[in-house]
């Protein structure tokens, strides 16, 4: 849940609501039945495309890597967990 607003792309990959709030989620389930197949189908694809750039096997050892370095050169910051370029993912650019 913590880092949903890093993973979910609001109205491309999917709909961020606050888990505390039964409207909130009412309200993100309201907007995915209201789309069609096709934005359904889009949003699909855009969630797959951003997690196979997110979580590709190397992109991740490169950037765990990088925050492990992080620590030991100074173990007292708080590292940077996400890497500074989240791919933009959209349904034309994509696909």
């Amino acid at each position: 849940i913590c880092d949903a607003p890093n993973l979910v792309q609001e109205g491309r990959t999917g709909f961020l609501f606050d888990p505390k709030s039964p409207a909130s989620i009412a309200m993100a389930m309201q907007k995915f039945m209201n789309l069609s197949e096709n934005e359904r189908s889009a949003m699909r694809k855009n969630a797959r495309t951003f997690a196979e750039q997110m979580f590709d096997p190397n992109r991740f050892a490169i950037h765990y890597e990088r925050l492990m370095r992080g620590q030991i050169v100074d173990p007292i910051s708080c590292q940077r967990h996400w890497p500074p370029e989240i791919p933009d993912v959209t349904d034309e650019e994509s696909l």
